[in-house]
């Protein structure tokens, strides 16, 4: 059988991008077994069209492969090249199949939920991607309908406190779920409110209406049917570094506190 190794060396927003790259050697090369060899945190993603005791996060030692596929040229460095023991190949194509399909069902009766209901993903790769934690009150105040927090073990402080302000209506699904699973709980929303990480990608591959917060970071989406871009534009200093940091430099963090949320709930208040 041939062997595959795929090169995964971008951020973690990207990461549902090289899931469709996958997808595409997967379809160029129906009989291979795939590889993945990546520096993102989050498995899970990959998982999604990999084994994951096929997904790397050291180089793999004693295996062969028959061809190596950067999935991330730009960002795979060229001491990972030469030390991989095959020059790899660029990697642009991405795949049109939809693979959130493959999903299964995620109960969310079980856990108290039923009827309509928004989620929002507050999974971002650093605290100047997400909504300051005063707005996301008043937010979480404003929205008519539950909402379904979901986001990784960071995010389970937001989610903890945000459920404990409005347990009736806000209920807190972070830190337990994979990726497949947060992509099937958000399959059924009514929409969704994400930040700049993986789940705005995964959001718009399952087609959902998307109510997108940007900060620090900027984007190059183009707003659609099912895209709406929440940013403040009236800033200069957007974005905030050519690498984004923790913290804002200017120690003002206006790009998230002064942003109109007004969008999101006026679409809560037509369902």
């Amino acid at each position: 059988m041939q062997r595959i190794l795929c090169l995964h060396f971008s951020g973690s927003p990207n990461a549902i991008e090289g899931v469709r790259k996958i997808r595409a050697i997967q379809a160029a090369h129906p009989n291979a077994e795939i590889h993945v060899y990546s520096s993102i945190e989050f498995p899970d993603v990959f998982s999604l069209v990999v084994d994951r005791a096929l997904i790397y996060f050291e180089k793999p030692k004693g295996i062969s492969f028959d061809v190596v596929y950067d999935l991330s040229p730009d960002s795979t460095t060229f001491w990972t090249k030469l030390t991989i023991g095959s020059w790899p190949k660029p990697w642009t194509e991405m795949s049109s199949i939809d693979f959130i399909k493959e999903v299964p069902a995620f109960d969310l009766a079980a856990k108290g939920i039923t009827g309509k209901y928004i989620v929002y993903a507050l999974e971002g790769d650093l605290v100047t991607q997400v909504l300051d934690y005063p707005n996301m009150v008043r937010l979480m105040d404003k929205l008519d309908i539950p909402i379904v927090l979901i986001g990784n073990s960071w995010d389970e402080n937001f989610g903890y406190r945000l459920n404990k302000i409005f347990p009736e209506k806000v209920h807190n699904l972070c830190k337990f779920y994979t990726h497949t699973e947060m992509a099937a709980i958000m399959r059924d929303a009514e929409f969704i409110i994400s930040h700049d990480s993986p789940m705005l990608e995964i959001a718009q591959i399952l087609g959902k209406k998307t109510f997108a917060i940007f900060g620090a970071s900027t984007t190059q989406l183009p707003a659609s049917d099912t895209l709406t871009i929440l940013e403040n534009k009236e800033l200069g200093c957007r974005p905030c570094a050519s690498k984004l940091l923790n913290y804002c430099p200017v120690d003002h963090f206006q790009c998230m506190k002064d942003i109109d949320l007004s969008p999101i709930i006026h679409a809560s208040k037509t369902l």
